[in-house]
This record gives structure tokens, sequence and C-alpha cells, in this order.
């Protein structure tokens, strides 16, 4: 009985031990093969480890397949908590990946490794290297130049993109943090060049910032070293109200005085204008006035004539524009000339006198002034016939010459300035006569001698023209001519009587005697008379032969 009890505890036993042999996997170990790590420019991914596991055909379990990451090889071995474990982000086939993201630059340890949930195989532990993906910056120096009270001017250059593309490039600074960066106050920059600079503004005066530059890529923001500077104090000045002087046309003068600090360096000085806005700035038009000396004190020009601008000086120091109180001028307004007191003086057949005044030079000096006219035009201008008059002052006068006889004629004066030819308003008619030669009368002689012959007679009229010349001729062959005669004795007066002596005649000798008048429109003679001087003795005959005595002396008494 119990070898039969024995034989069944034993069979049970056995049992036992198969079916619980039959419900566990069978394990083998797989093959585990560390692979590499490398940079596949992958974005966002630091570096992409890889490995290889293949499993044992004889196991029928399944492998938990990841990546040992560890700052030293003992942490990986010694099995510490630090070690970092990733799953595999991929596998094709046999082959397993893992990307790494924000790793910081440093050296490190992995390997791959296959768990079957009862042991752990690990494949070979490799080293590998994560270098700064950002770009690399260099800030430039800050001068004393760069700085104003309230700004800055920075300058950067990126040394070494990386090997990426910058996708941003800027400014950032802070008064508080020796290491500013983006999240603080920040300039951005649109310049795409690797050397770029900007001017930071709106910072307080006496202050110290903390600067550096920045550069964006895929990898992250990179940061320059970090330079200091401490703002100065603020360079402001006052001017004075403007005077000004010597207003005209289109300028004037300008002086506003500058109250500054001594050590301020005034950069630029001048004014601004505009003829809308009250109080202009720079943003204006303005004028540099390039003098030296702690005040703007020049000649503001190119401004429009009569026109009224509002001015006000300014000076730039290195913290800014400072601007006066503007003043208001009027520029002055200057006009052609204007002209009246247009009256004829004389008015003769081919000539007249005429006189006008300019009443209004227009502000200018006269440089031209004078008459014009035509028989046509009613307001005859220098294109037509015109004359300049010799006369100094407003009033003047001047002879129209070279008119035709009896023809009307409109008349206007004419001055001259830079702004232009200033005419008369009104214009005055004036018809020239017709004048024509002398008319003589009462030709007659008396008290003949044998040398001598006293002659007498009356120019009458003048013919409308002022006679020139005026006397007598004479000739004992015929009537005597300008052009033909023995003698012509000249006397000085125009009309009325005249009376002569003829001297150094030839005794007992019948001549002809004819006054004469001369104007302009040639020479008038009166009748012809004829006279014989006695004889030299009253005792002797006549000559044989008085047909052979002749006469050729030009006799003038005045």
């Amino acid at each position: 009985m119990k070898r039969l009890q024995y034989i069944i505890w034993c069979s049970l036993l056995l049992f036992v031990a198969s079916c619980e042999k039959d419900t566990e996997p069978t394990s083998f170990a797989p093959t585990v093969t560390t692979g590499s790590a490398e940079d596949l420019d992958k974005p966002g991914i630091d570096i992409t480890l890889s490995g290889e596991v293949i499993a044992n055909p004889k196991s029928t379990t399944q492998n938990e397949v990841g990546f040992l990451i560890a700052t030293s090889e003992e942490i990986i071995t010694s099995g510490s908590e630090k070690v970092i474990k990733k799953a595999s982000s991929s596998n094709t086939g046999n082959k397993y990946l893992c990307d790494l993201k924000e790793m910081s630059p440093g050296t490190y340890y992995f390997c791959i490794y296959a768990s079957s949930g009862y042991n752990v195989k690990r494949g070979e532990i490799i080293s590998f290297s994560i270098t700064e993906k950002t770009p690399r910056l260099s800030m430039g120096s800050i001068t004393d130049k760069d700085l104003t009270a309230t700004s800055v001017k920075v300058s950067a250059t990126i040394t070494d993109k990386r090997g990426f593309d910058i996708l941003g490039r800027g400014f950032c600074w802070s008064a508080e943090t020796t290491e500013p960066s983006v999240n603080g106050n920040k300039v951005e920059i649109k310049k795409t060049t690797d050397a770029f600079d900007a001017l930071i503004e709106e910072l307080e005066p006496e202050k110290k910032y903390y600067i550096r530059a920045y550069a964006l890529n895929e990898k992250g923001i990179g940061y320059s070293n970090t330079i200091e500077c401490t703002t100065p104090v603020k360079q402001t000045v006052s001017l004075s109200v403007p005077d000004y002087s010597d207003l005209d046309v289109s300028s004037v003068h300008i002086k506003s005085i500058i109250t500054a600090a001594a050590d301020f360096n005034i950069i630029e000085k001048g004014a601004c204008y505009s003829k809308t806005v009250t109080s202009p700035t720079i943003n204006d038009a303005s004028a540099k006035d390039e003098s030296e000396g702690n005040a703007v004190d020049f000649t503001v020009t190119g401004l429009e004539e009569g026109a009224t601008y509002y001015i006000s000086a300014y000076a730039r120091t290195r913290d800014g524009m400072f601007y006066s109180t503007s003043i208001t001028v009027k520029t002055q307004q200057t006009f052609k000339p204007t002209l009246g007191n247009l009256q004829e003086v004389q008015v003769n057949d081919d000539n007249a006198v005429i006189k006008a005044s300019v009443t209004d030079d227009g502000g200018l000096a006269i440089t031209k002034k004078g008459f014009c006219w035509s028989t046509s035009n009613s307001e005859p201008t220098i294109d037509n016939d015109s004359v300049i008059s010799p006369s100094t002052g407003n009033n003047f006068e001047a002879l129209l010459t070279k008119l035709k006889y009896n023809t009307e004629y409109y008349v206007r004066a004419y001055a001259i300035n830079s702004k232009g030819v200033g005419y008369s308003s009104a214009f005055i008619k004036i018809k020239t006569g017709s004048s024509t030669i002398a008319t003589l009368k009462n030709m007659s002689t008396n008290n003949p001698t044998p040398s001598t012959l006293d002659v007498s007679a009356t120019v009458s009229t003048d013919g409308g023209a002022a006679i020139d010349e005026r006397g007598f001729i004479y000739s004992h062959t015929g009537t005597p001519t300008i052009e033909e005669n023995e003698g012509i004795i000249k006397t000085n007066g125009t009309t009325g009587q005249v009376s002569v002596t003829i001297t150094g005649l030839i005794g007992y000798t019948t001549y002809y005697i004819r006054a004469y008048a001369h104007n302009k429109n040639g020479y008038a003679y009166s009748s012809t008379t004829t006279a014989r001087t006695k004889k030299t003795d009253p005792s002797i005959d006549d000559p044989a032969f008085p047909e052979t005595k002749s006469i050729n002396k030009l006799l003038t008494t005045k």
C-alpha cells in the first residue's frame, strides 16, 4: 500500500513540473549591436542614435529595445538611476533609431539594449559629443561718440552661422541682469548681413546698461558676449525768441541766443520755417547756420515774396534737437513800376517831347524808363517804337523822333525794374503837324555905293519848323541859289526882318539879290531884286566890257 502511494505522488509531481515548464516562454539572448551617434540635420533634433537588435530564433519572448544614455560610462555599467532611458523612435527590421532633443552641449555615452523581462542585454558603450548649434556672435565696442543720454549705437557680427540659415537677429539689453535675453528689452534688425547695427533708444540718462547681440537659427538663439555702458548726463539747451532784421522779398536775418553748459557741444544750429505750421521743426523747411558760437545768427534765404512765415531757431546737441519759440514775419512784396502824369510838352511835325512820372518803383531800383508809341496799338509796348529817357529821378521826359507828318500816335510811359516792365495805365494821343519851308517877303535894296549895298527882307513864317539858317545870296550873272552864287551873307535869327550891308562889290555892276531861310524842310527864297552899284569915279565912262567882271567871294556877317 505504501509503495502504491509513493508511486502516485511521484507521478503528480512530474505532471505539475511538466505543466509549469509548458506555460513559461522560452527566452534566449538576442544579438545586440550599438550603432553610431550622428547629426542628421533634422529640424529640432540635436543628434540621432542607432543600433541593431537581432532576436534569437529559439526565443519565444518579445524583446524591449531602447537606448541608455549617460554622461559617463560608469553610470551605464553601474545601473545608476542617473542613466537616461530612451525608447527607440523608429525601427526598420532589426535597425533602431533614437532622436535626442534639447541636449546641452557636452560629451555623452550610450548603448542600445534589449530586455526580455528576465534579463537585459546591452550593446557596446560608445561616446559622442553634442556641440552648440546656435549662431555665434561678437559685439562691437562702444565709444563716447556712440552714446547719448537716452540712446546708444551698437554693432555686432555673426562670426559662425553653425551651418544653418539665420532666421532673425538683433540686440537685447537690461539695466538689471548681465545676461539680457530676448525675453526682455530687444530690438530686431531687418538687415540680412552678418554685420549689423542698431540705435537703442528710450534709455535713461546716467544709468548702466548691459547689452548683447542675438541671432536665431533653427537650433535656437545664440548670444554674443555682454558689453556694458553708462549713459551720460543729458545735454539740454535753451534758445531765446529770435530777433529778425534785414527783411526783404526773399530773405530775413535771424538771431537767437543759445544757452548751454560750457562742456556741451552744439552739433548743428539753424532755423526752421513754415507757412502753415505755427511751431516749425526740423521736419519742415530748414536752413543751417554755419557760423561758430552759441548763437543762431544768419540770413535765411529762398523765401517766397509777400508770404507770411513762422520761424523758430533750433540747436542740436548730442542728446537731441531743441527749439526756440517761433516768430511770425512777412516778406516784402515787390511789383513792376507804376507810372502817371503822362502829358505832352511839345508836338511838332516829326518829333514830340513827352513827360511822365514814376509814381511807385515797386520796391526795386528802376533800370530804364522812357516812352513807347504806335499808330495802331492803343497800348503800345517797348516792342513798338520806344525811346529811353536821359532824365534822372522819378520825373522824366524824352524826345520822340522820326514821327510822320500829320499822324496820330498812341503814347505810353514805361519803366523797368527787376520785376519787369511797368506801363502807365492810360495813354495819350498826339498828332504831329505838317511843317513846310519858311516864307520870305519885302526884299529890298538901298544906298548903293561903288562897293556896298544895303539889303533887307522879312522872314514872315518859319513854316512850322525852326529856322536854323538865314541870310542873303547874290550874283551879277543871274538869279542866285545856295548852290550857285557869288556870295552868301549869313545872319542870326529866326522870323522877322533881317538887314545887312553887302560889301566888297564891284562898282557900276548890276547884282541879283535874294534873301533865304532854312529849316528842316529845306531852303526858302524871297523874290529876286536887282541893284547896280555906283561908279567908282562918276566922271569916267562905263567900262567897255563890263561883262568880263566876275565876283567869287563868300561874305558872312553876324
